[in-house]
């Protein structure tokens, strides 16, 4: 599978990302989803709509770097 980059990112893709160390997240391992509202590319960052369970609609800035796949190109 090809290495994913900041370009691949579209608004409306729905991906997997992990919380940042300094969040001190309980679970680091634990994966979060969001739909991307914007991509930023300047700051290496994407917005996202939360996606999880009692999360749902918040919003969430995510960098580059915390993202693990896309999951779907679409929701």
């Amino acid at each position: 599978m090809p290495e994913l980059a900041l370009s691949d990112l579209r608004q409306g893709m729905v991906i997997a990302y992990l919380m940042r160390p300094e969040e001190l997240p309980t679970y680091p391992e634990l994966e979060w989803h969001g739909k991307i509202k914007e991509v930023c590319n300047c700051l290496r960052v994407v917005e996202v709509e939360v996606l999880d369970e009692g999360y749902e609609g918040y919003d969430e800035l995510v960098y580059f770097e915390q993202v693990v796949r896309v999951e779907s190109s679409s929701w």
